[in-house]
């Protein structure tokens, strides 16, 4: 049986991605990421400049692999997680667990 992707936080909360948070969170316990302490990472809507800049910081380090997952499973809101700005992904349609959950209200 396949392990799934979300699991609880301290509260109790289902997390998107608990797995590969997981897997990340161990990573960084031996290998310190690139982007620590760099703000630009935080930042919504990265101008064409910075985002080329952070694309470079996050193909250079050690735990793209282990950001990408989490990030491909976790699908964040914002900021910018393995070479990938999140915080425009916010315009548009609406992701499809959203869409589903308004579409169930109706």
């Amino acid at each position: 049986m396949a392990r799934s992707s979300r699991a609880e936080d301290a509260g109790g909360d289902t997390v998107r991605g608990g797995q590969q948070l997981e897997q990340l969170t161990q990573r960084m316990l031996t290998s310190t990421p690139a982007c620590a302490n760099d703000g630009r990472f935080i930042e919504d809507n990265p101008d064409p400049a910075t985002t080329t800049a952070l694309r470079r910081v996050c193909f250079g380090c050690d735990l793209l692999a282990a950001c990408n997952a989490f990030a491909k499973s976790a699908k964040p809101e914002a900021g910018f997680w393995a070479g990938t700005d999140y915080s425009t992904r916010r315009l548009g349609r609406p992701p499809k667990e959203a869409a589903d959950a308004a579409g169930s209200r109706s």
